[in-house]
C-alpha cells in the first residue's frame, strides 16, 4: 500500500501525523510526506516586493515546509520505520503538485489538511 500525505505550515499536519500513528497499516505500506510551497513571483501581489525581499520570503516558505515535512516524519517514525517515509518538498501549485505526486507515484489514499486559505 501506498499513502501520500500532503502537509502545509498548519496544525493540521500534526493532526495528519496523530491519525496516521494511530492507525494500522499493513506491513508494507509506505509513505510520502510532501509539501508544497506556494511560489511568491508569480502571479501574487507580494511579487511587487524587491527581488532581495522576495527571495527571502521564499526562502523563509522553503525552510518551512522542510520544517514542517520533518517533523510529521518524525512523530510518524515513532511507529513506522524511516526507510518506509520518503519526503519530497516542491515548488508550484498545491493542487497541481499533489495531482503530479499522485500521477507518479499512485498512491491508494492521499491523506491532507487545510490551512483554510482557499
Amino acid at each position: 500500500m501506498k499513502v501520500l500525505i500532503s502537509v502545509d505550515e498548519s496544525e493540521y499536519a500534526e493532526a495528519i501525523a496523530q491519525f496516521v500513528i494511530g492507525h494500522q497499516w499493513e506491513a508494507d505500506t509506505e509513505f510520502t510526506v510532501m509539501s508544497v510551497v506556494e511560489p511568491l513571483k508569480v502571479g501574487n501581489i507580494m511579487a511587487v516586493l524587491p527581488g532581495p525581499v522576495l527571495d527571502e520570503m521564499t526562502e523563509n516558505r522553503q525552510e518551512n515546509a522542510e520544517m514542517v515535512v520533518e517533523n510529521t516524519v518524525r512523530t510518524i517514525s515513532q511507529v513506522i520505520s524511516r526507510d518506509k517515509i520518503r519526503k519530497s518538498i516542491v515548488e508550484g501549485s498545491p493542487s497541481g503538485e499533489i495531482m503530479k505526486e499522485i500521477t507518479i507515484t499512485k498512491p491508494d489514499m492521499l491523506l491532507v489538511g487545510s490551512h483554510g486559505r482557499h
